[in-house]
Formats: structure tokens, sequence, C-alpha cells
């Protein structure tokens, strides 16, 4: 009996767990994104293109790769994965892209915009426009 009570005390306390759900969301992202804005920070700043004499770009491929080009010069390439999270500053769930192994941030695609939102709250918020 002591053995029983003892496996469903397990089987209960794990099931409480919330564990991050790998999921396939890549493919939402797969394709080129030209940088629109960046915001945030302790004291707000925004930097956009022309602010900044900048264009960059983010290219996520097929085989989970993250390209990064700033004026046409790749700067970065790393692994991504994308999956959903519990979100800690609203309830419900995110999605997240995570990269260079512990980097994440949560995003968003509405219509042809990636909207990239660091978890901290007082972190950037990057917006990219799909490149067609």
């Amino acid at each position: 009996m002591k053995k029983i009570i003892f496996l469903l005390l397990i089987i209960v306390s794990n099931w409480g767990c919330k564990k991050n759900n790998p999921f396939d969301n890549s493919s939402r992202l797969i394709g080129s994104w030209s940088w629109i804005s960046s915001c945030g920070g302790l004291a707000y700043n925004c930097s956009t293109p022309e602010s900044t004499n900048q264009k960059i770009n983010l290219v996520f491929t097929v085989d989970s790769t993250l390209n990064t080009y700033v004026n046409d010069t790749l700067k970065a390439s790393t692994r991504f994965q994308t999956f959903i999270t519990p979100a800690s500053d609203f309830p419900g769930t995110a999605d997240v892209i995570k990269y260079n192994s512990s980097n994440q941030v949560k995003f968003s695609i509405i219509r042809d915009t990636l909207y990239l939102n660091d978890f901290c709250c007082d972190g950037f918020n990057r917006n990219y426009k799909r490149i067609k």
C-alpha cells in the first residue's frame, strides 16, 4: 500500500509541472526579414535603419539556421529552434525562438511583420518586415 501511495504522489507531483513544449513553428519564420525598428531599454530609445545608417536582415533557413546580415555582410550565423513556453509577464503562452544556445526571445508574426520581444520588462522590441 505504501508503494502505491508513493507512486501516486510522484505521478501527481510531476503532473503539475509545466515544461517547455517543443513545436515546429519555424516554418512561419523561414525566409528573409528586413529590420524596421528597435525600441526599449530603461530610457526607452528607438532606432531605425535611417537613424543608424544600418540595413539589418535576418534570414531563417529550413535547416534551422539564423543568419544575420548588416549592410549585406554576414555578421552572425547560429542555429535556432522554436517552442512554446508560459509567458512570464502575461497569462497564457508565448512562441519563443532560442538561438546562440541560451538567448531566447518571444516572437509573433502578424501579416508580414515579425515582432521579436525580449522577456525582461526593460528589454527591446524589434520589428522586421518580410522580404518578398
